[in-house]
């Protein structure tokens, strides 16, 4: 009993485990060194004490990096509209402080968890190549992501943050993450896309 118990844990975490690395590990940079994409993702996270506000501003500073580098033309934020008063809002008024200016910043209200960023991406946006930026502990599974929802893809990753106790309860979650995308990809678990929208193709057109 505990040897299948044993055997079936290994499979459920360690399978998933592995086609992330293998999706992500070859396609993640640095600023200095990502290739340019027209587009770049940014993920959004909680700020109201689930997660360290740091994390949410160094994956802004990262986009503003490559926005300024010409490695990123348009800057797509997705986050919840819940999640701490409609948290796109906050990432554009970052990055405009940062300078990157309102017409090459798209807001995305649905983005509730890292699949459904990806998807929205790519079916309401009609983004199909991008770079990905987020924590270093999260960017594998969030490459693999929209790798395995065939998009061209680079991740990009903050480490500014301190490898704090956040840091490694993240870690240590990403285990079970990676194996509920699995089954969201298996499943092909529907997002709730109602239209599509232009915003990215009109920004790009403002280069």
């Amino acid at each position: 009993m505990i040897t299948t118990l044993l055997v079936t844990a290994t499979v459920v975490v360690g399978v998933p485990a592995i086609v992330v690395w293998y999706q992500s590990a070859s396609v993640i940079y640095t600023v200095q060194t990502a290739p340019t994409m027209d587009v770049a993702l940014v993920l959004g996270t909680a700020t109201d004490g689930s997660q360290p506000a740091s994390y949410m501003k160094g994956r802004l500073n990262v986009a503003a990096a490559l926005y300024k580098a010409g490695k990123a033309s348009v800057i797509l934020v997705s986050g919840s509209l819940t999640l701490d008063d409609a948290q796109p809002n906050d990432m554009m008024q970052t990055l405009v402080a940062a300078g990157v200016p309102a017409t090459q910043i798209v807001r995305d209200f649905g983005g509730d968890d890292t699949y459904t960023s990806c998807m929205r991406a790519r079916d309401m946006f009609g983004v199909r190549s991008v770079v990905v930026i987020t924590q270093g502990f999260h960017l594998p599974r969030a490459v693999a992501t929209c790798r395995l929802l065939n998009m061209q893809v680079v991740g990009v990753a903050d480490n500014t943050p301190a490898h704090d106790w956040w840091w490694r309860g993240n870690q240590a979650r990403e285990l079970w993450n990676k194996a509920t995308l699995m089954l969201d990809l298996l499943t092909h678990r529907k997002v709730g896309i109602t239209e599509r929208s232009d915003a990215v193709q009109r920004a790009l057109h403002n280069r």
